[in-house]
């Protein structure tokens, strides 16, 4: 009985903090405090930046020098009130010519009836900041209920961020990501690896990528190497030369892609043109090849309640085993059968299309599911 009128009186009380803010959020006006600081940086130095709630922009230059600007934003009423929000929100700023840091501390040391009208004021506070530090310096970023912006940086990145969106126009180093709640884009990363969930993450252009992920959207238009540990994720790729998966529940579509070793569960995969090999052990999915290349190596498939489908309109010469129980068959055009064994529920086949000594092979096997060459 307490606890239901327990929650039956913090449950008014939000209403009525909720209905006051509504009338009372046109009286109020913006006022400002900022504050700056600046520090020499020798090469290979580092930046810390630690914020909340606002917007950071990182620009970089070619001056050993870091400037940090930071504004605090409140909607308040009077400068009374303004001046309370101001009190509790710290910028610890600390440097020396080797590493620089900026850190926002909000106070929440209040009483719970401060905690409850704060809840509905988060809007009203904004902290930003606007830093400047060489492109070769290290940057570490965490950042959370806010966007960020980032130039160009020719040394190591880490970004933490929560609860905001994240842009980067190029990463030379290492770019370490940990994202959750939002949208990324980078332009362009040397080598990238990111932790993100509840996310849509963009790389328009990379060389090593590795992603453990779940919950989330992965575009990428090119990179070299991509190795991904995946979890009810959606992975939109182009141009990629080799890529590792172990997933489930995901959803894999690649433009092009020169070699693609999976291990999954409930995934489908789509892959436009496959240029050189797939490996995959694949349960409950499916797997379709729209265009397999006149030069590929192998595909191999070992399959449990799988479909797989493979084009191989463009390829002149492979050769083809396919071993399963419960397992369905359709051969291509112009095939040679060397061995077909038909038993109750297995089957065997093995034969090819065009030279019977072709480099390029295919070899399935297959429990419950089906393969279309066509």
């Amino acid at each position: 009985m307490k606890f239901n009128i327990y929650n039956a009186v913090i449950a008014a009380l939000f209403f009525v903090f909720y209905f006051h803010s509504q009338v009372m959020a046109d009286d109020k006006t913006e006022y400002t405090k900022t504050f700056t600081k600046s520090y020499s940086l020798s090469d290979g130095g580092k930046v810390n930046i630690e914020n909340m709630h606002g917007q950071v922009h990182i620009k970089t230059w070619d001056r050993n020098e870091v400037n940090i600007v930071v504004t605090v934003r409140v909607d308040a009423k009077n400068q009374g009130d303004a001046d309370d929000v101001f009190d509790r929100i710290t910028i610890d700023f600390s440097g020396d010519n080797r590493y620089v840091s900026a850190k926002t501390t909000i106070d929440s040391k209040r009483s719970s009836w401060w905690f409850i009208k704060s809840w509905w004021d988060d809007d009203d506070v904004q902290v930003d900041y606007e830093v400047s530090m060489p492109t070769a310096a290290r940057l570490d970023l965490s950042h959370k209920y806010g966007n960020a912006d980032l130039e160009d940086f020719s040394s190591d990145v880490e970004v933490n961020l929560k609860y905001g969106d994240l842009k980067i126009d190029e990463v030379a180093g290492d770019l370490k990501l940990d994202l959750s709640y939002g949208n990324a884009t980078v332009a362009k990363a040397n080598n990238t690896t990111a932790d993100i969930a509840y996310f849509k993450l963009r790389v328009n252009e990379a060389n090593k990528v590795e992603i453990s992920s779940k919950y989330s959207h992965i575009y990428i238009e090119s990179a070299n190497d991509l190795i991904s540990y995946s979890g009810y994720d959606g992975y939109h790729l182009g141009d990629i030369g080799r890529m590792t998966n172990e997933g489930k529940y995901d959803n894999i579509e690649v433009d092009k892609i020169e070699y693609l070793d999976v291990i999954t569960k409930y995934t489908k995969i789509n892959l436009e043109h496959l240029v050189k090999r797939f490996s995959g052990q694949m349960s409950y999915g499916g797997l379709e090849i729209d265009r397999l290349d006149n030069s590929f190596e192998a595909v191999e498939i070992e399959s449990r309640y799988t479909g797989s489908d493979i084009n191989v309109d463009d390829v002149s010469s492979f050769r083809l085993n396919v071993e399963g129980k419960y397992f369905s068959f359709k051969e291509p055009d112009s095939f040679s059968t060397n061995r077909s064994q038909k038993e109750d529920n297995y089957i065997r086949i093995e034969g090819y299309r065009g030279s019977k000594n072709a480099a390029g092979m295919i070899r399935v096997q297959g429990e419950y599911g089906g393969l279309k060459v066509r």
